[in-house]
């Protein structure tokens, strides 16, 4: 917590520790904490607690199961969001939230870099902003830590807006980035939790696109590689019996990723059917080959890390170069709440390995 009240405007710390505060407040009273579990696992939260790794500190086990909680954290929206230094950002109106480094211009043609990221938040794709708190700490740590701009796809939510409304959004957005790039640039997709989820579907898409054919395909390139975090990748978690007899997962458990599933697919498709509309969920995709190259990181704990495996291992079995990195005792989003503790800042410097190589090195090879 205090890596993240140092992030805070200075000019309106009391106001904005206030605000977080309240809110942080009503989310541990209203929200259902962890309970006994019964023999064998002494408590919930002490399943979990106990094997997390020593230099991180885990959040409590939190539930999102109905509408006026995902409205509570809707409200850490609201904090207004400070760059790191060095970082500049400007909201796109229809778009997202354009990071840059402050020393180049954002708008001047020559100046048009040949190599950006475009992020995509994450919140169970039922919560959360491009322009919050947190992911304006993240777009900035990636700005500096690669150089480059970075583009925080914003996207639309259910219940108004079930699938495919985000999807499209984040879509429209990847064309309006590779407009900004140079030609023969190369941009790199990425994503947290639910964001890494869509991140996924959107390479699917793409790739389907570029496969099609067609003059505006060409214009468009396809990403250089796709940078996953903790992704939401696969909807039958929700109906897997052997992580529903586990006690709630840390920060993002079942009956959370339940609700979320069941919102974003709409009140026509239910998590776990056999047949969901392409691009809903990227593990129910056969065919994974062509893809762009991937690092998928997700944490021993994590509620995902099931699925995040098989759709590692299916990606290399088709062909996919891929890096898949399991952080010993990590929980789910450990990299964004825990980002100065050893086992982050291991998991950020093989982001940027993995990113710089395949945005950079391949180019001056």
């Amino acid at each position: 917590m205090d890596y993240w009240r140092q992030q805070l405007p200075s000019e309106n710390l009391p106001y904005c520790t206030l605000k977080l505060g309240v809110a942080i407040a009503i989310a541990l009273i209203c929200f259902k904490r962890t309970r006994p579990s019964g023999p064998g696992h002494g408590s919930h939260q002490n399943y979990w607690i106990d094997r997390v790794h020593p230099e991180l500190k885990a959040p409590p086990t939190i539930t999102i199961d109905s509408w006026w909680k995902v409205y509570l954290l809707n409200m850490l929206n609201l904090i207004p969001c400070k760059t790191m230094p060095g970082v500049k950002m400007t909201k796109v109106k229809g778009i997202g939230v354009y990071y840059h480094p402050a020393n180049n211009s954002k708008d001047h043609e020559d100046d048009a870099p040949a190599q950006m990221i475009m992020w995509i938040h994450g919140g169970g794709r039922i919560v959360g902003s491009a322009a919050n708190f947190a992911e304006c700490l993240i777009c900035s740590k990636i700005v500096l830590m690669f150089g480059v701009p970075v583009l925080a796809a914003d996207y639309r939510k259910p219940s108004k807006h079930p699938f495919p409304a985000a999807l499209d959004d984040i879509h429209r957005a990847y064309h309006w980035l590779a407009k900004k790039v140079r030609g023969g640039g190369r941009i790199a997709v990425s994503g947290l939790s639910a964001g890494g989820g869509l991140a996924a579907e959107l390479c699917q898409r793409l790739l389907d696109e570029h496969r099609e054919g067609g003059h505006r395909c060409e214009l468009v390139p396809l990403p250089a590689c796709q940078l996953l975090l903790d992704p939401m990748l696969d909807d039958r978690t929700c109906v897997n019996g052997t992580v529903l007899e586990l006690p709630p997962h840390i920060l993002w458990n079942a009956k959370s990723n339940l609700f979320a599933w069941s919102q974003y697919l709409g009140p026509h498709h239910e998590p776990g059917s056999v047949n969901l509309p392409k691009y809903a969920s990227a593990s129910r995709r056969e065919d994974l080959s062509g893809l762009p190259p991937a690092l998928i990181l997700v944490g021993e704990l994590d509620l995902f890390h099931e699925e995040c495996t098989k759709y590692a291992r299916r990606l290399i079995e088709h062909g996919v170069e891929t890096e898949f990195v399991v952080t010993e005792g990590g929980f789910h989003a450990f990299m964004s709440m825990s980002p100065n503790d050893g086992p982050a800042v291991e998991c950020w410097g093989r982001f940027h390995a993995f990113g710089k190589r395949f945005m950079f090195d391949q180019i001056d090879s």
